[in-house]
């Protein structure tokens, strides 16, 4: 952290939780540092808890980051008192416990969308406006979570998952920005588990549950600003040990599930298969040339070629499509997936030729019937 003492931070939502204890660890850590809080008086406050050489070097700015006029005070008193933000730490962020879909939650929507998203990138403008007029590469670090990154099968979390989802993508396209404008600026994210703050209910429920302390994000902040300036944080995830809240693949409900890929034996159905058993479903490979499918295997991994399973059916016979999904079902009780790929062109042949109805009838069959069949 020696680079950064004297160098000026600014921290959003500073009166409590993650941000309380981050102007603390900045300000022990020796920078220059303003809270930015509604609750300025609880700001102040924190100066009691700090050693009296420590204390002139927090500072308490009235801010609603909902509000742009405050956010331009904000930054324009740090200018004016110190030449502008070295540091970054967007951390305000609120909660609503109302449903996406519940009449009359357009103030709720608001206020989360508002504090969450729309006053981090302001901020993070102004931020930037601040560091690139004076050639200064700074570091802006979101304060994000882990519902980010996975949405929790609950109705009650309103769009705070589809901001902090936001606070995700803006990082990435805060990174790129920073990067065309020939900077060396840095963007982290960082995306905690549950944390003991204001947003976390009482209850009895929320008591048993692996907790951090703000204080542990406090000190992944100061972790990340402590990286030489040739090293890019780009996303820090901490959990409570013992956390049960964890990323959800968009496929694993489907591991261990049957699917059937028809034309399996080349092309887009070939590569189908091994995706589909390289990701955990029991796959079944139709083809005529069914060795084909067979041959697949030697391009998976162990447990994947076990996977994989090849059955002899030309879709243009319907005794060829009952007796493959016969033979799916004694030994896997069914399918779950069907990936209807088979499909057959026989190019030079017009619709008007003469002598042309076998290829129309193996077309129409493969591409049509067989599809309706399967």
């Amino acid at each position: 952290m020696e680079r950064w003492q004297g160098k000026v931070a600014i921290v959003t939502g500073a009166s409590s939780g993650i941000g309380a204890a981050t102007v603390k660890a900045l300000a022990n850590a020796g920078m220059i540092t303003f809270g930015l809080a509604r609750r300025v008086e609880r700001v102040e406050e924190l100066k009691s808890e700090l050693p009296s050489d420590v204390r002139e070097r927090l500072h308490a700015v009235q801010c609603d980051v909902t509000k742009e006029e405050d956010i331009l005070a904000a930054f324009r008193q740090v200018e004016e008192k110190c030449g502008g933000v070295d540091v970054l730490i967007n951390n305000a962020g609120v909660a609503r416990t109302v449903g996406v879909l519940d009449a009359d939650n357009t103030q709720a929507l608001r206020d989360v969308i508002d504090t969450n998203l729309v006053g981090l990138a302001l901020c993070s403008r102004e931020a930037f406006q601040s560091m690139k007029k004076r050639s200064v590469d700074g570091h802006i670090i979101h304060i994000n979570s882990i519902l980010g990154h996975c949405v929790l099968p609950m109705g009650t979390l309103n769009v705070y998952p589809a901001t902090k989802y936001g606070v995700t993508a803006l990082t990435e396209t805060m990174r790129h920005e920073l990067r065309l404008a020939g900077t060396k600026i840095k963007v982290t994210s960082i995306s905690p588990g549950l944390v003991r703050t204001e947003i976390i209910p009482n209850s009895a429920a929320i008591s048993e549950m692996p907790i951090l302390e703000p204080e542990d994000i406090a000190n992944a902040i100061l972790y990340a600003l402590g990286t030489p300036p040739r090293v890019q944080v780009h996303e820090i995830t901490i959990k409570p040990v013992g956390e049960k809240i964890r990323n959800r693949t968009a496929m694993e409900r489907w591991q261990g599930k049957v699917a059937i890929v028809t034309g399996a034996s080349s092309g887009i159905g070939a590569a189908t298969v091994k995706a589909l058993a390289n990701t955990g479903l029991i796959t079944f490979g139709l083809a005529r040339r069914v060795e084909r499918v067979d041959e697949l295997k030697n391009d998976l991994s162990g447990d994947a070629k076990d996977r994989l399973h090849s059955i002899r059916c030309d879709i243009t016979k319907e005794e060829d499509i009952l007796a493959a999904f016969r033979e799916v079902e004694e030994k896997f009780g069914g399918v779950d997936v069907l990936i209807n790929n088979a499909g057959l062109a026989k190019g030079g042949v017009g619709v008007l030729d003469a002598g042309n109805t076998q290829i129309i009838r193996d077309v129409f069959d493969t591409n049509l019937v067989g599809l309706a069949l399967c």
